[in-house]
């Protein structure tokens, strides 16, 4: 299907174009993302998304934000204050004053006072 046929499917008020085989998609000011096919892969609720990489996106719901996958599937807590995209494995985030790296199934990767973060998370 061509973007067009997509957005006059679904009623969307944007498409934008597709990378890896997803588009950025909107329809009442929430944003989601579709296949090639039109299929709604990422549910369009979310206030912002991302672009994939590594076959996760950012999303952001209620000014916190995660990742998801390719289907959609939440797999990086929507917690997070800042997130970016992944790179060789990895995703920066920042959650209250304190940044680390987690992988792709947003598990803490490395920081340099593990138990200082841990403390402070929980205060």
């Amino acid at each position: 299907m061509t973007r067009e046929q997509i957005k006059k499917k679904l009623n969307l008020d944007q498409i934008y174009n597709f990378i890896g085989g997803r588009a950025i998609v909107v329809k009442n000011n929430k944003w989601g993302h579709v296949d090639l096919n039109g299929k709604v892969t990422t549910p369009i609720i979310y206030d912002g998304v991302g672009f994939f990489n590594e076959g996760r996106a950012w999303v952001q719901k209620n000014s916190k934000e995660g990742h998801v996958d390719l289907n959609g599937k939440v797999v990086v807590p929507i917690i997070y204050d800042n997130v970016d995209h992944f790179y060789q494995g990895r995703a920066w985030v920042k959650i209250k004053n304190f940044e680390f790296n987690i992988n792709k199934n947003g598990y803490l990767i490395e920081h340099k006072d593990f138990y200082k973060l841990i403390k402070g998370l929980f205060k």
